[in-house]
């Protein structure tokens, strides 16, 4: 499996707004309201700035396919990942994780997933993640030490 993360840099932004704003992205989103491009803007300005945010690009065959990101909370670590549909349920999201925990070595990292969003679900759960703690319609998902 040829996957590659790739530090997120300018040209990679229209890319992530294309994914981001995808209908079936937005479906299992907590915030599932398009985002302006003026929006993203200023987000993925400030992304570049925080030094407590990682962002990659997701390379499988040297084509684009995704995202995986993290941007600090607290003392958390959210993390969010998003692929395109024909790339899911190939394990490229799992092993993507996976690279990306041992390229950042980050601790506490922390996913938020829709109750209703059965895939992500198991997808973490696969990933060694559990449930810590849950809100109204979200659970709160942290990774087993």
């Amino acid at each position: 499996m040829n996957i590659k993360l790739v530090k997120t840099k300018s040209a990679d932004s229209k890319f992530l707004y294309d994914l981001r704003n995808s209908s079936e992205i937005r479906f299992v989103s907590i915030n599932r309201k398009k985002i302006s491009l003026n929006e993203h803007s200023k987000w993925f300005s400030s992304l570049e700035k925080n030094k407590h945010s990682y962002s990659y690009v997701i390379n499988y065959n040297s084509r684009k396919i995704g995202y995986i990101r993290t941007f600090r909370s607290n003392k958390n670590n959210l993390i969010s990942i998003a692929l395109i549909k024909k790339y899911r349920n190939k394990k490229i999201g799992r092993k993507s994780l996976l690279i990306f925990e041992t390229k950042t070595k980050l601790k506490n990292l922390t996913a938020y997933v829709l109750k209703t969003n059965y895939k992500s679900l198991n997808f973490f759960f696969s990933c060694n993640y559990y449930i810590e703690n849950q809100k109204k319609n979200i659970f709160i998902m942290k990774k087993s030490k």
